[in-house]
């Protein structure tokens, strides 16, 4: 039995752990861990996630991964919740609002873009809620020329 892993690291001086989510996907071995981690010089909360995908290139494993990034974004999007702040919306005595701290999201999520996978693949459903940004540009879905942060070689296979 072979699993691949996942670990989150901080600095402990700049960051202080408020709480941590680490788990199993309900589909796979695969696995991921949520925390969110406090500021310490500005006070403010940040909710980190990280997680490593079900891997191999297969419309099955795909399916996969299309389920653990979801169940993946429901688990964020509640950390997220509970470390919301509430504020005035004008700053002073306006009604309160609810806002959630920044999310960041980072791991190995094996999934090819979406020109091979066609729509509705795991990173164009994480995309696709407008929540999210990657941190490569990303002009065009359908393209795999500005989609790939790294590149592997498998058999005779380049990706």
């Amino acid at each position: 039995w072979y699993s691949d892993g996942c670990a989150l690291f901080f600095n402990k001086r700049t960051f202080e752990l408020v709480s941590s989510n680490p788990g199993e996907y309900k589909v796979g071995t695969q696995v991921f861990i949520i925390c969110t981690l406090l500021h310490r010089a500005s006070g403010k909360s940040i909710v980190v996630a990280v997680t490593h995908l079900k891997a191999q290139r297969s419309e099955t494993n795909e399916i996969i991964r299309k389920a653990q990034i979801s169940e993946l974004l429901e688990y964020v999007e509640e950390m997220a919740d509970l470390a919301s702040t509430t504020t005035t919306a004008d700053g002073n005595d306006g009604d309160e609002i609810s806002v959630q701290p920044p999310i960041l999201i980072m791991g190995d999520l094996n999934a090819d873009p979406p020109c091979i996978t066609g729509p509705g693949g795991c990173v164009e459903r994480v995309l696709q809620t407008g929540r999210y940004r990657s941190a490569y540009p990303v002009q065009d879905l359908s393209s795999s020329s500005n989609l790939f942060s790294t590149w592997k070689t498998r058999g005779d296979s380049t990706v």
